[in-house]
């Protein structure tokens, strides 16, 4: 048995009221003004290559929050002002919240969507799913699992593309591909790799929660940070 994150009435009060500044959470800084295709998420997308994620143009930016999770994506989504100039952006968040055993529920999904959505109004957004916990920790990976099903099932309902990374890390026989972690939750260079042709084909397919009929090709080393480690 998992709790299920989801939206209290507090909450949705105060995601309904006026977006001022919160000193209690930072802001989402460095955000590069040329930034045309924009991957936010936790330490797992620390090893995407900065300039070589551009899915759209040339200018594109990984924002990568160690320890970020579904609360304090919120928080910081809430103290930033629109930034119209972006018109890609992937949000990759989820892990450090399945780590403390809860699942995030479809509700809570789609108050990221909305808020994201106020955030990049003029963005293609692209829901990223939680990766796979390497070492196969059964209630982790059932909160992993559970997770990325309402995400998927929120981005349906949202209209806004799923990005189901379980179809570049694991094999058609649904065996997790080794070799592609350096540790439970990190990918290395390999993984990142793979990371990124996932999220770069979901988009040239346009993937919104149908089951595509082809999968993600072998990852490229191009596409990862190049101070990665496979360790």
């Amino acid at each position: 048995m998992h709790d299920t994150i989801d939206l209290t009435e507090d909450e949705e009060c105060s995601l309904e009221s006026s977006h001022e500044e919160n000193e209690d959470w930072p802001r989402i800084r460095g955000i590069q003004y040329n930034t045309k295709t924009l991957i936010l998420g936790d330490s797992v997308t620390a090893g995407l290559h900065q300039r070589k994620m551009a899915v759209d143009c040339e200018c594109s930016q990984v924002l990568s929050i160690s320890g970020l999770n579904r609360s304090s994506l919120l928080q910081n989504l809430k103290g930033t002002t629109p930034q119209p100039a972006v018109t890609t952006l992937v949000v990759h968040c989820g892990i450090n919240d399945c780590k403390r055993g809860y699942v995030i529920g479809s509700r809570a999904w789609r108050v990221v969507i909305s808020e994201v959505r106020r955030c990049f109004p003029k963005a293609r957004i692209m829901l990223s799913s939680i990766l796979p916990h390497r070492d196969n920790h059964a209630h982790i990976n059932t909160c992993i699992n559970d997770s990325n099903f309402y995400m998927k099932q929120a981005c349906e309902q949202a209209n806004v593309e799923f990005v189901d990374n379980d179809l570049a890390f694991f094999t058609k026989t649904g065996e997790m591909k080794t070799g592609w972690m350096r540790d439970e939750i990190h990918p290395n260079v390999r993984g990142s790799s793979g990371l990124a042709v996932s999220i770069k084909w979901a988009y040239s397919h346009g993937f919104f929660g149908t089951e595509p009929a082809q999968r993600p090709g072998p990852p490229s080393k191009s596409y990862a940070n190049p101070t990665a480690t496979n360790n």
